[in-house]
């Protein structure tokens, strides 16, 4: 299990895929046949909302602000499990001084709160991680069993719940090699999990870490951090060796400390990226600051990237992050 520091808050487009995996594991469990009387019509709902709450916070967001700025710069409510069962323990409790029975609001609360715990569950299993103590703490949590997200669960859910619609005699083959499909992914991440605990190479640098590789499953970075640039060797499956490459942190420092003096600037680049590639030009009229995460940015995969424009004197600054999607 790796501790992450705080960083960006799960944006709407990861969120809504996490919530969409957590919804077919769902109706991929209701298929077997243990579950599908015990769980019924009213489970299945109270399963899919508490799945849906951790969506609060990119609604909360999208609806009160044009950038995400001031959403970065403040800890999201519903980054953890703790305000959504707090809420759904609330509403529970309101239930019951209403009138509704109480073995009811039992077993609606349990449903909701297993829906809650799946998608953060399968939240912690990605790069990622979950912030399990929010709002006490930012720190993530992440066991990235799943280092590409959910896409490879959803693909295999999706595919075999229609599978399932087609031939419903063979359901129980089909369940079957969708949880061996499952469970082979996971065993390869975690194949890249145990790298990451124990693959960190001695070499030049006061500061060394790892993190899992953005487009390959079962592969690592081992990165240290070398005076003005970083150095990254990847380990892992298919590696082909370590063949270490190089990439400077920032490309101008005079101009970088300069516009690190904006708090907002400041707070984004040392918390919420955990190793900042920084690109900065200036040209007669304006400054462009870019940063961007350095395992990204040495593949150029899609990742999280903080834009800045200022004008020359770093007056009427404009803030945007964009997913490079």
């Amino acid at each position: 299990m790796q501790r992450i520091s705080p960083g960006f808050p799960v944006p709407a487009s990861d969120a809504l895929l996490n919530a969409t995996a957590a919804l077919l594991l769902i109706a991929l469990g209701r298929q077997a046949p243990g579950l599908r009387p015990r769980m019924g019509r009213s489970g299945l709902g109270f399963l899919a909302l508490g799945a849906l709450l951790p969506l609060l916070d990119p609604l909360r967001f999208s609806f009160g602000s044009d950038d995400q700025i001031e959403f970065l710069t403040q800890n999201p409510v519903f980054s953890g499990p703790l305000p959504g069962l707090a809420l759904v323990l609330l509403a529970a409790g309101a239930a019951l001084l209403l009138g509704a029975p109480a073995g009811r609001c039992v077993r609606w609360a349990g449903w909701t709160c297993g829906g809650l715990l799946l998608e953060t569950g399968l939240t912690s299993l990605t790069p990622g991680g979950t912030a399990w103590l929010a709002p006490f703490s930012a720190h993530r949590y992440a066991a990235p069993l799943l280092p590409h997200g959910h896409l490879w669960l959803i693909v295999v859910a999706a595919v075999t719940l229609a599978l399932v619609e087609l031939w419903p005699r063979r359901r129980g083959r089909l369940l079957a090699g969708a949880g061996a499909l499952l469970l082979s992914h996971a065993l390869v991440g975690a194949i890249g999990l145990f790298g990451l605990a124990n693959g960190l190479p001695p070499g030049a640098g006061a500061s060394r870490d790892s993190v899992p590789d953005p487009i390959w499953p079962g592969r690592w970075l081992d990165i240290a951090v070398d005076g003005e640039a970083y150095t990254a060797v990847t380990r892992g499956l298919g590696s082909g060796g370590d063949v270490p490459s190089r990439m400077p942190r920032w490309n101008d420092q005079q101009l970088l400390l300069r516009v690190l003096e904006d708090p907002v600037v400041r707070r984004l680049y040392f918390e919420v990226f955990r190793h900042p590639v920084a690109r900065i030009a200036s040209s007669g009229s304006q400054i462009r600051l870019t940063v961007r995460e350095l395992a990204d940015a040495l593949v150029d995969a899609p990742g999280p990237a903080l834009l800045l424009e200022t004008d020359a004197h770093g007056r009427h600054r404009r803030y945007q992050v964009e997913r490079l999607d």
